[in-house]
This record gives structure tokens, C-alpha cells and sequence, in this order.
């Protein structure tokens, strides 16, 4: 039987030096070392841009683990965007551009150009082959609900999806692997590897490299109790082929053409509705059965800027600056800052912190803020439909002030040069926490935040015979 394994890891931008020095030491150099000890054991691998900046400047032994393993080929390097953006959330040159800055560095300091793509966070939209074809990306892995969703019955094998004639092959993750690996017995997972191999098929699996060791009790399990060690010996002695993911494509064609719809894992999906929208999401999924799952669906991650106002402000704010430094040309440091700025964490909110950790959104309006200095705007107003509601909002800026006035809705936000006043603090009301139960989370007011609404009256009225007629 054949079995293709890769793991991702990641750590947001402007997370705490403390969070990425543990990470190394709990997680991911033991991992990387339990796979170097086994070199026929083939796999693909994906580090973030700031873990591979932070392993370049703090973690050299990793850096020489991942090196040695790729000159040997037993480690396939996964491309991605650099700073993790979720690519459907960003602007068309962005995607492109981030994608080329991960396939430049892997192929200057490994000497791999990626051919397979880490999709962050498994969101999928149909027109992302087009947008990977033409970055050079060949495959991407996916979760089982996305070809769930398009009526595919056969799990354990590639297909090929296409946008504008593009093509990109694509692997379903395995969902009982996700839930087996690492947490289950040997002898559970070799009555699933035996299914799995009485059909014919390939084991496929791509996860997080977090739950070896960072997720709260792995690391005993899988370290101090040997769990990995384990795993990877009953590999070998069990005769279960590994490959990279590029060597099973140039040596399987693809199982036939699939188009997939809008789609992440179905956790994300869950969370990206409102709370009581999960609840009825939920009993509706119980009602329907498993033969009716291809036809119900959750959310979609864009909805997080509905659910979110916040996410919506940042992500508005995004666009805003992407288009600035586009229309100047501009490149250097300001294009890394505004990617740092589209790193995916605070822009939604799962079971981990995500917009709910204040130093998540302060780093992503920094980057923002100090990018849009490399084209600062007229000083004035100026009439713009900056939310995309259909609505026009008035922006007004000047060297050391700014604000963001919304007529319709009579609110006015701070739209300072500094990060703590763009008004970024959540609202409260209804969030799934970590048990999955409706918990109040004391911020602020039910309604979106507007920062200083009377406050900034006065502002508005000395400035505001410069409106444009």
C-alpha cells in the first residue's frame, strides 16, 4: 500500500517570541528529527513564512534537519503564501506574489522550486487553479468535505480540477486519518490502513504538525511514550511504500476531473455561522444522514466578515492598502509589510484565538499602516465606497490625523496612522468557545465598535467644509 503524509506548521504573524521558541522545543524539532532518524520514511513538509524566518535566524539545527532531508529526497517542501494568507481573501497580484516569494526562498536556501501547494486553512474557491497554475504550482491538498460536496466517492485517490482551461490535480485529505494521526492505537490505524488496502487505494493525510507535541498532551504521547517512534517503525516493518506527493503524480494519472465547490474543512465551515445558525446547521446534518451530506453546507469563510465586523474592517483596510502600493508600483519592504498584513489569523475565529488575540490584529494593522506610509494619501477628503456595501463612505486624512465617516449608519471611525486607533477591539456577543458552547465575551458593545462617535463630532465639524460638492 502506498501512503502520502505531509504536515504543516505555522505560527502567525506578531505572535510572542515565547510561542515560537516553545513551538521548537515541544514540537517541531523532535518531529523533524523522529523523521530524519528514519530517511526512507518519504513525506512533504510545510513551514510558514515567519517559522521559516524565525528557524533562518533561531533555530539552525532545524534549518540543517530540513536541508539534509531534502538533499537526500526524503522531504518534499510544500509552497504556499508566505505570510499565510487565506489566497481567496486577497487580491489577484497578492496571491501571485506571495506565492513567488515561498517558491523563491525554498528554492534559493533548499534548492526546491515547490510544485504542491499548502492551501491555507483548506479554503477552497473554483477559480484558485487558475491563480496557482499560472505561480507554477502543479497540486494542492484538500479536505474530503470539498469532494464530499461535488458527489466523489473514491477518497483514496488524485484527481484533476481546472478554472479558465488551468489545470491543478488535487488530494483528498483523509478525515478518519486526520482523527486517527496521531491520537489513536497502532492496531486501530492498521485496521484502517488494511480497508484502505483491500480497496485498492493510497493512504493520503495532510495536518497539522502542531498535534506532535504542541496541542495540549501530545508531546508526552508522542514523544516521552513514543507514540511517532512507534508509527514510523510500523511503517517499515509493515511495508507500507511512501512517496512524496510529486513522485505519485508523475507515476499515477488522475482518477478523473472533479469540480469542486467553495469549501474549507467542515470545523471552519461550522464556525464561520452564527451560533445559532450552528445549532440548526448541526440537527439538520444529523437528520440528513451521511447519503445526504454532499447536499448540505455550513458557512463559507468569507462570512466571517459579516459575523465579524472587525474582520470585515481589517480586511477593507487591506484592499485599500494592496491597491495603493499596485497603482504606485511599489515593492521592497512596504510589499512584505502589506503580506505580513494579509496573514490569515486575525481575520476569523475558530476554537483557537484568531481575532480574539488583541497583539494578532495590533501586528496586521502595523504592517498595514507602515505599508500605506510608502503612499500616503492626499491630505482631504475624498468619497468612497470603502466596505463595499453599496453605500459611499468619506475618508478624511492628513499628516497626523484621519477618519472614516459613515453616513448611513452615523458612525465615525478613527482612521489615525496609528495602530491603536483604527478601533480593531471586538465587539461581545455569542462565539462557539473552546467546548463548543455559547460563551459572552465581555468587550464591548453588542453593535459594531465605533471608536469615539461623540468624540469625533466636533473633528467632523471643523473640517468638514472641505467636503468635496
Amino acid at each position: 500500500m502506498e501512503f502520502l503524509f505531509a504536515v504543516h506548521n505555522h505560527q502567525p504573524v506578531g505572535n510572542f517570541p515565547s510561542i515560537f521558541k516553545s513551538a521548537f522545543e515541544a514540537c517541531y524539532r523532535p518531529l523533524l528529527t523522529e523523521l530524519a532518524a528514519h530517511p526512507s520514511f518519504r513525506f512533504a513538509l510545510h513551514f510558514s513564512g515567519p517559522l521559516w524566518e524565525h528557524m533562518a535566524a533561531s533555530e539552525r539545527d532545524c534549518w540543517e534537519l530540513v536541508r539534509r532531508m531534502s538533499a537526500i529526497g526524503q522531504v518534499e517542501l510544500l509552497g504556499g503564501g508566505f505570510y499565510e494568507p487565506v489566497l481567496s481573501l486577497i487580491p489577484e497580484e497578492d496571491r501571485g506574489g506571495q506565492i513567488r516569494m515561498m517558491s523563491d526562498f525554498l528554492g534559493d536556501n533548499f534548492g526546491q522550486r515547490p510544485r504542491g501547494l499548502w492551501l491555507a486553512e483548506r479554503v477552497w474557491e473554483p477559480d484558485l487553479p487558475r491563480t496557482l497554475a499560472a505561480a507554477g504550482i502543479e497540486y494542492t491538498l484538500l479536505d474530503e468535505e470539498h469532494f464530499h460536496y461535488a458527489g466523489v466517492r473514491d477518497l483514496a485517490a488524485s484527481y484533476v480540477t481546472e478554472s479558465e482551461g488551468r489545470r491543478l490535480r488535487v488530494f483528498p485529505i483523509d478525515k478518519t486519518l486526520r482523527y486517527y494521526i496521531p491520537f489513536r492505537s497502532l492496531g486501530e490505524i492498521d485496521a484502517y490502513f488494511a480497508s484502505i488496502r483491500e480497496a485498492g487505494g493510497t493512504a493520503i493525510l495532510g495536518d497539522d504538525g502542531e498535534k506532535f507535541g504542541l496541542w495540549p498532551g501530545t508531546h508526552k504521547w508522542v514523544y516521552d511514550e513514543g507514540w511517532l517512534r512507534k508509527f514510523l517503525a510500523f511503517i517499515e516493518e509493515k511495508d507500507i511504500r511512501t512517496l512524496t506527493f510529486s513522485e505519485y503524480l508523475d507515476s499515477h494519472p488522475p482518477a478523473g476531473r472533479v469540480y469542486l465547490p467553495p469549501a474549507s474543512y467542515e470545523e471552519m465551515t461550522e464556525w464561520a455561522l452564527e451560533p445559532a445558525d450552528q445549532e440548526a446547521y448541526r440537527a439538520a446534518k444529523a437528520a440528513a444522514g451521511p447519503e445526504g451530506r454532499r447536499f448540505l453546507r455550513a458557512g463559507f469563510f468569507r462570512d466571517f466578515c459579516l459575523k465579524y465586523p472587525e474582520a470585515d474592517q481589517l480586511h477593507k483596510r487591506m484592499i485599500l492598502v494592496s491597491r495603493a502600493l499596485s497603482s504606485a508600483g511599489v515593492e521592497g519592504q512596504p510589499l512584505r509589510d502589506l503580506y505580513k498584513g494579509q496573514c490569515n489569523d486575525p481575520y476569523w475565529h475558530g476554537v483557537f484565538g484568531g481575532l480574539y488575540l488583541p497583539h494578532l490584529r495590533e501586528a496586521a494593522y502595523r504592517h498595514l499602516l507602515q505599508a500605506e506610509r510608502a503612499v500616503p494619501d492626499p491630505e482631504g477628503w475624498q468619497a468612497l465606497d470603502y466596505d463595499c456595501d453599496g453605500r459611499e463612505e468619506l475618508l478624511y486624512r492628513d499628516r497626523t490625523f484621519g477618519l472614516l465617516a459613515k453616513p448611513a449608519r452615523g458612525h465615525v471611525i478613527r482612521f489615525g496612522p496609528a495602530a491603536e486607533d483604527v478601533g480593531h477591539v471586538p465587539r461581545s456577543g455569542p462565539v462557539v468557545d473552546l467546548d463548543d458552547r455559547p460563551a459572552a465575551v465581555g468587550l464591548g458593545q453588542e453593535s459594531e465598535r465605533a471608536v469615539a462617535v461623540e468624540e469625533f463630532l466636533a473633528a467632523v465639524a471643523v473640517v468638514i467644509q472641505g467636503l468635496p460638492a
